[in-house]
């Protein structure tokens, strides 16, 4: 029997934000404007191989509830059951990134020092692009030692929404 992941489609100020997840807990987040460009497909094919989505409108209450307290700037932790799926060194970053609080950043070699791992910005830079959950496991708080650096893969307004995002949050000054 293969297994089902509910799919829900949440309106916010920021754009249209797509919860996926099942028994486990929140499996997928597709941020604002991103949709599957932002790496759904692949990874729902990779890692919930005959897994049947269906939408759900009423679902993920919890997950609903804390990004809309987000979006309207509480920035309490979340607390959430997230089943993101990885390889180890993917799961063991994005542990690590579910620390770092609103208002907060840190840059990809901070990061890669936080997992035992210095020297290994690039190989954390390629587990973030794979980030399953983002806001709920803040990648947009990991900046390049130069800028802002990448988002979501490079997807196009990605970097915009990054910006965004932590002007939001108080980490970055509004430009303009």
């Amino acid at each position: 029997m293969s297994e089902t992941l509910l799919r829900r489609l949440v309106k916010t100020p920021f754009g249209l934000f797509e919860l996926i997840g099942g028994e486990e807990g929140l499996a997928w987040v597709s941020l604002p404007g991103l949709g599957a460009s932002s790496g759904r497909d692949a990874h729902l094919v990779r890692w919930y191989k005959d897994a049947e989505v269906k939408d759900a409108p009423r679902s993920h209450g919890d997950a609903v509830q804390q990004l809309k307290a987000w979006v309207s700037g509480e920035f309490a932790p979340f607390k959430l059951r997230l089943a993101p799926k990885g390889t180890d060194f993917q799961l063991e970053v994005w542990r690590a990134l579910a620390r770092v609080r609103a208002g907060k950043t840190l840059t990809y070699g901070e990061l890669a020092a936080r997992v035992q791992r210095p020297g290994a910005a690039r190989a954390v830079g390629s587990a973030m692009r794979k980030n399953p959950l983002p806001l709920f496991v803040p990648c947009h708080r990991v900046l390049a030692g130069n800028g802002l650096g990448g988002f979501s893969g490079g997807v196009e307004g990605a970097l915009d929404l990054k910006q965004r995002m932590l002007e939001h949050e108080g980490a970055l000054k509004k430009q303009g």
